[in-house]
């Protein structure tokens, strides 16, 4: 039983491991275990909403994946494929209200899974009052979105949009695939690894991490009622210790030299006495306009720029 009056997570992550293990114990194909696991995440994304859990994030395929034989990566291509293709068409996806957004490096992918990828994507975009949302972490890695995040944001100080006084924390999250996503408070694995294998390491950084034994297929409501226990109890502390990580940042960036400081220094100094006093102030609020200027008009390019994408993507599913 869960505690009554507490609260549930927003953002629960899952790394579903355990489909190749639970398919070689029964002596089958390790693409059966997958399809097996495919299944049990529609169950489990049902349980989440039917608790009222907004956010949901699931490691479907790691960049790392594409290390695995060419036979076993062809057949997880294919079955995909499938899946992005039945959520299409899922009746339950538009009953749940929900938006579905595959996060990860579409370029990597065979052009069919891509373009199966975004018409899901956009399929689920076009429903009205989407209350939560499925993060399909597919050809991922963390190491990947950090590194995508940064490139953006220094091509855009290299290209004169942003300056690099510009560039905090904050900026880089919103420029990450699961941007416009809360934190993850909740990061479950299940087949007893102990590990995140370069899953959401920033966005996890204060999440209880969960870890069942059972491999995923076997995962089921108990196991998830177990993990949401134990959140629960650990809840309070986890939101001191993220609050507190929060205002040592703030105030971290908030002490940075920002490359307008100088001119703000040099012409308050030419002043004196209070006059210096408000004459600091006022750059200093005409600097920070600046700023949200130069972020607002980078982020709105950005997002006009990933929505053309996906687009141009889902296109290809649909001729």
């Amino acid at each position: 039983m869960l505690l009554a009056g507490q609260q549930l997570p927003q953002h629960i992550a899952f790394i579903p491991d355990g489909n190749r293990r639970f398919a070689a114990q029964l002596g089958l194909k390790a693409i059966i275990g997958h399809y097996l696991g495919n299944k049990k995440l529609k169950h489990v994304v049902h349980w989440c909403r039917e608790l009222g859990i907004r956010y949901v994030t699931v490691y479907a395929f790691s960049t790392d994946n594409f290390k695995r034989s060419a036979e076993e990566v062809a057949r997880l291509m294919k079955l995909a494929r499938a899946q992005f293709e039945a959520l299409v068409n899922d009746e339950d996806i538009p009953m749940w209200r929900a938006e579905v957004r595959v996060i990860g490096d579409l370029s990597t992918l065979p052009p069919a899974v891509a373009a199966a990828a975004a018409h899901a994507m956009t399929s689920s975009q076009e429903r009205s009052q989407t209350i939560s949302v499925l993060n399909v972490s597919f050809s991922y890695t963390s190491s990947e979105d950090l590194q995508s995040a940064v490139q953006q944001v220094v091509a855009s100080v290299e290209q004169g949009q942003l300056l690099p006084s510009d560039i905090t924390p904050g900026l880089l999250q919103q420029v990450m695939h699961t941007r416009e996503c809360p934190p993850v408070d909740l990061l479950i694995r299940t087949s007893g690894e102990q590990r995140l294998s370069d899953f959401l390491l920033w966005q996890s950084s204060y999440a209880l991490l969960h870890w069942e034994r059972c491999l995923w297929p076997e995962f089921g409501y108990a196991q998830l009622l177990r993990a949401l226990l134990a959140w629960q109890s650990a809840a309070a502390e986890l939101l001191l210790l993220r609050q507190a990580a929060d205002r040592a940042t703030q105030h971290l960036w908030g002490q940075r030299p920002c490359q307008e400081e100088g001119s703000v220094e040099q012409q308050s100094q030419q002043q004196g006495g209070q006059q210096q006093q408000q004459q600091q102030q006022q750059l200093a609020g005409d600097w920070s306009s600046g700023m949200q200027l130069r972020v607002a008009s980078f982020l709105a390019d950005f997002d006009k720029r990933n929505a053309s994408q996906v687009q141009q993507l889902a296109a290809g599913a649909v001729s």
